[in-house]
C-alpha cells in the first residue's frame, strides 16, 4: 500500500511537472511568435518608409523629366522615349512595393492568427492542468481514507495476535503445571 501511495505521488508529481513544462513551452512559443509579429511590423514600417522615399524620388525624377521635355523637338522625342521607359520602370517598382506591402500585411495576419492559436492552446492546457489537479486531490483523499482503514485493520489484527499469544502462553503454563 505504501508503495502504491508512493507510486501515485510520483505519478502526480510527474503529471504536474509535465503540465508545467507544457505551459512553459507554450508561453515561450507565444513570446517567440509575439516577437516575430513585432519584427514583421517593424519590417513593414521600414519597407513603407523605403517605398515612400522611392516614391518621393520617383516624383522628383518625374518632375525633372517634365522640365527636360521643354528641350527641342528632336531632343524631346528621344527624351520622351527615355522618360517613358523610366516611368514604366518606376511604375513597376511602385507596383512591386505595393505587392511587398500586401504580402507583409498578410504575413502579419497569419502570425497573429498563430499567436491567437497558441494562446488558446495555453488556456486549454491550463484548464486541463486544473482538472488534473482536482482529480489528483480527490485520489489523494481516497488513498488517505484507504490508508486509515488499513491502519485500523492492522491494529485489530495486532490486538488479535497479542491475545492469541497470551492464550498460548497461558495454555503452556497450564500444561506445564499438569
Amino acid at each position: 500500500l505504501a508503495a502504491d501511495l508512493s507510486k501515485t505521488e510520483v505519478q502526480l508529481a510527474v503529471s504536474k511537472r509535465e503540465g508545467e513544462l507544457k505551459r512553459e513551452a507554450l508561453k515561450d512559443q507565444v513570446a517567440l511568435l509575439t516577437q516575430h509579429v513585432q519584427d514583421l511590423r517593424e519590417e513593414v514600417d521600414r519597407v513603407r518608409r523605403e517605398r515612400a522615399d522611392d516614391m518621393a524620388k520617383a516624383e522628383d525624377q518625374l518632375t525633372g523629366m517634365r522640365g527636360e521635355l521643354a528641350l527641342s523637338q528632336t531632343e524631346r522625342s528621344a527624351e520622351k522615349e527615355r522618360m517613358e521607359k523610366e516611368m514604366e520602370t518606376l511604375t513597376e517598382k511602385l507596383d512591386s512595393c505595393e505587392r511587398d506591402r500586401i504580402e507583409l500585411k498578410n504575413t502579419v495576419k497569419v502570425q497573429a492568427a498563430e499567436v491567437a492559436r497558441c494562446e488558446r492552446a495555453l488556456v486549454e492546457t491550463q484548464g486541463q492542468v486544473a482538472v488534473r489537479q482536482t482529480a489528483n486531490a480527490a485520489e489523494r483523499e481516497a488513498l488517505d481514507e484507504r490508508i486509515a482503514d488499513l491502519n485500523q485493520e492492522e491494529e485489530v489484527r495486532r490486538r488479535e495476535r497479542d491475545d492469541a499469544v497470551a492464550m498460548v502462553a497461558q495454555l503452556e503454563a497450564e500444561v506445564a503445571l499438569q
